[in-house]
This record gives C-alpha cells, sequence and structure tokens, in this order.
C-alpha cells in the first residue's frame, strides 16, 4: 500500500519541526557568549559566571550589587553612595543597604573638608555631613532608576525600602544637629513613633547640658531605639537563587584569612 500524500507531508512537516528545533538550539549555543567576572581583595574573592549574550555585561556589573553575599568588604565598585551590609545567621544569609553615616569624612575625597577635625560643633562638620546626604539621596535615586529583570523586583523592592528608611533617619538626625530642637526626630518613620516608644531616650536627651552630649544620645540611644522598633524585614535570598539558577547564573563568594 503506498503511503499517501498527507502522510508523507506530516512526517516532512515533524522533520522541519525537529531540524528547526535543533538549529535553534545550536545557534543559541553558538551565539552563547560565556563571561566571568572577578573582583579580589586582599581578603575577599568574588566571581560570577553568567552568559553576556543574555543579561550584558554592564547590566550584570549592576546587577551584582544586589546579591546577598555582595557587602562593602568585597570590593565591587558602584557602591560609593551607600553601603552595603550583611550578616549570616547558620547558613541564613541577611544584607541591607544603609544611608552613608553623618560622620563619614573620606580625606581622598575633595568634597570633605578637614577630616581630621570633624567632630560635632566644629565648623566643617554639618558641611561634611551635608555631603553624605546627598550622596545617600544620589545613591537611592540610582537604585529607583536601576533597570533589572522583573524576576527580582522583591529584591528592588526590599533594598530601596531600607535605604529610603536608612536616609530618613540620617535626614533627621542632620535636621536635629543643625538646630538642637527635639521636634526634628519626633516625626513619624514607617509607623514608628519615636517620642512615644522611645520615651527614655527623650527624658534623657531633654536632660542633657550641651550638645555633645545631645549628639551622642542621639547617634547611639536614639539611632538604635528608632531601628529597633522599625517593622523588621529579610532579605528574600530565594528570590536571588532563583533568578542565579534560571538564568543559569554561577556566583562565588570566598573571604580569606592571611594564611589561605
Amino acid at each position: 500500500m503506498q503511503p499517501s500524500l498527507h502522510s508523507a507531508q506530516l512526517r516532512n512537516g515533524v522533520t522541519w519541526f525537529f531540524s528547526c528545533a535543533l538549529l535553534a538550539i545550536c545557534l543559541a549555543a553558538a551565539c552563547a557568549k560565556p563571561k566571568t567576572l572577578t573582583f579580589k581583595t586582599d581578603d575577599t574573592n568574588y566571581s560570577i559566571s553568567f552568559d553576556s549574550a543574555r543579561i550584558p555585561e554592564h547590566e550584570m556589573r549592576d546587577l551584582i550589587i544586589l546579591s546577598p553575599v555582595v557587602t562593602n568588604y568585597a570590593g565591587i565598585p558602584g557602591m560609593d553612595d551607600f553601603w552595603a551590609v550583611g550578616s549570616t545567621t547558620g547558613t541564613i544569609l541577611d544584607k541591607s543597604l544603609v544611608a552613608l553615616p553623618l560622620e563619614t569624612c573620606l580625606k581622598v575625597q575633595p568634597a570633605y573638608t578637614d577630616c581630621d577635625h570633624n567632630e560635632i560643633g566644629s565648623a566643617n562638620f554639618l558641611h561634611n555631613a551635608s555631603i553624605n546626604l546627598q550622596k545617600s539621596r544620589e545613591g537611592l535615586a540610582w537604585l529607583r532608576a536601576l533597570q533589572y529583570p522583573k524576576e527580582l523586583e522583591p529584591v528592588v523592592s526590599f533594598l530601596q525600602s531600607g535605604l529610603a528608611s536608612s536616609l530618613a533617619i540620617e535626614e533627621m538626625k542632620f535636621k536635629y544637629y543643625s538646630m538642637w530642637d527635639d521636634k526634628a526626630l519626633t516625626e513619624a518613620l514607617d509607623d514608628v513613633h519615636a517620642e512615644e516608644v522611645c520615651a527614655d531616650v527623650f527624658k534623657s536627651l531633654r536632660a542633657a547640658h550641651t550638645d555633645k552630649e545631645k549628639y551622642a544620645i542621639v547617634r547611639t540611644q536614639w539611632t538604635n531605639c528608632v531601628t529597633q522598633h522599625a517593622p523588621r524585614h529579610h532579605y528574600p535570598t530565594e528570590v536571588w537563587d532563583k533568578f542565579l539558577q534560571d538564568c543559569g547564573i554561577k556566583e562565588a563568594y570566598k573571604e580569606t584569612m592571611p594564611d589561605d
């Protein structure tokens, strides 16, 4: 019995389908551009391997900053306008982005002045503090404008929220140090009403006699109290891990000791 024309066409169609699928796989493999970025300091070694045809290198350099293992300690470029701080509890990683402390003063950066005498009450303290606020604002603006894969939305949202809250705290302290008016420290922050939950701190603050005493109370006690009462959230590591897996990205980070 001769095969029908329809059967022959069907077989030819199936053959073409699998041939095209195989060709697409081969072309995808041929077009792949494996790339590895490595960053080393005296104490750390970070590397990330990815397909630069899928995620361009310049985009990956920005996305690295979102990684839960990347903190300022890792020496990754692009984190001059905020601090990336992390912690590990057992095998659980946590990370947040925070505003530059008002006290930051780097001699190597000409925007700062007289870093050797940057204590509260000095002529340059508020000037240097304002530099840090501006840097932190720019860091938050950068994060808000960042282009990223939609699956990383929970990560970016978490980091944005933390950085914004941290910046708000530094803004409130700067306002207080500028006028020494308690009202600057009573604004609601993330539904935290400092004057209510930190009543003992305000009592100590109002009993202080000098600006230096007030500064010390606000820098430590007030900041710690407000931070501790703020809603606690954790970096969504499962989101980052899934992103790496789905995109075939390999990430490695190691902290080394002098003898390693």
